[in-house]
C-alpha cells in the first residue's frame, strides 16, 4: 500500500481553497518521500533535460485508461489530460528525463497535450465527455515492463495519488503551481493561451518538492 494512500493520510479537497492549498503540498511531499516516486534526486541547480523520452504520450494515456477500466471508472479528456501531466512532472522531478516528448500547453483548464487532446476530440470525446476504451492493465504492465520495468509501477504510484480526485480538483491544482502560472504570463484567466509549459520549469518546480 502506498505510504500516502488514504488508509493512512486521508486528504480530501473542499471548498476552502487556502486548506485545499495547504492540502496539495501535504500531499506532494507525501509523493516526494515515497518509495517509488523518491528514485532519485534532481540537481536543483542545472534543470537542462536532455536525455531521450522513455515512451510515447500514448501509452501514458493508455495506463490511466486501462488503470481506470481496472477501477470500473471512466476518464474524461480533462482528467486524463491532468494525469498524464503529473506523471510527466513527478518524471521530470525524479530522473530530469522527460517520460515523452511532446510538450504541454498553458490552456485556460490547466496543462493540456494538444496531440492527445485532438486525438480524442476526433473520437468524439470533448474534455468533459467520459472516455470509452478497452485497453486492459494486465496488457499495459506487460508492454511497459518489456520496456523499463520501473515504468508500470512508478506510473500506478501516480495514479493512486492522483486518480481520486475529480477532473476540475486536479485542473485546481495544476492553476497553483509555477509551471502553468508562468506560461501564461499576465493572461487573465479566461484568455485562450497556447503558451508551452517548458519541461525545465516543471524539472525545477516538482524537483524542489523532493529536495524540500
Amino acid at each position: 500500500m502506498s505510504k500516502f494512500g488514504n488508509s493512512e493520510f486521508p486528504i480530501k479537497l473542499t471548498n476552502d481553497y487556502n486548506l485545499d492549498y495547504i492540502n496539495l503540498y501535504i500531499l506532494l511531499y507525501k509523493i516526494a518521500n515515497s518509495a517509488i516516486l523518491k528514485l532519485r534526486k534532481v540537481n536543483c541547480f542545472n534543470y537542462m533535460v536532455t536525455s531521450k523520452a522513455k515512451l510515447n504520450y500514448s501509452k501514458v494515456a493508455d495506463f490511466f485508461l486501462a488503470f481506470a477500466n481496472s477501477k470500473g471508472d471512466l476518464l474524461t479528456n480533462l482528467k486524463l489530460q491532468k494525469l498524464v501531466y503529473y506523471a510527466q512532472a513527478w518524471y521530470l522531478a525524479n530522473y530530469k528525463t522527460p517520460l515523452f516528448d511532446d510538450d504541454f500547453e498553458a490552456w485556460i483548464h490547466g496543462p493540456v497535450l494538444r496531440k492527445l487532446y485532438t486525438d480524442l476530440k476526433n473520437k468524439g470525446f470533448y474534455l468533459s465527455t467520459p472516455i470509452s476504451s478497452d485497453v486492459r492493465i494486465k496488457n499495459v504492465e506487460k508492454d511497459l515492463n518489456n520496456i523499463d520495468p520501473k515504468l508500470f509501477p512508478f506510473l500506478e504510484e501516480v495514479a493512486k495519488v492522483y486518480f481520486p480526485y475529480t477532473a476540475y480538483e486536479l485542473e485546481f491544482m495544476t492553476h497553483q503551481e509555477d509551471p502553468w502560472i508562468k506560461a501564461r504570463g499576465n493572461l487573465e484567466p479566461t484568455d485562450r493561451c497556447t503558451n508551452i509549459i517548458t519541461k525545465p520549469s516543471m524539472c525545477e518546480f516538482y524537483g524542489k518538492r523532493i529536495q524540500n
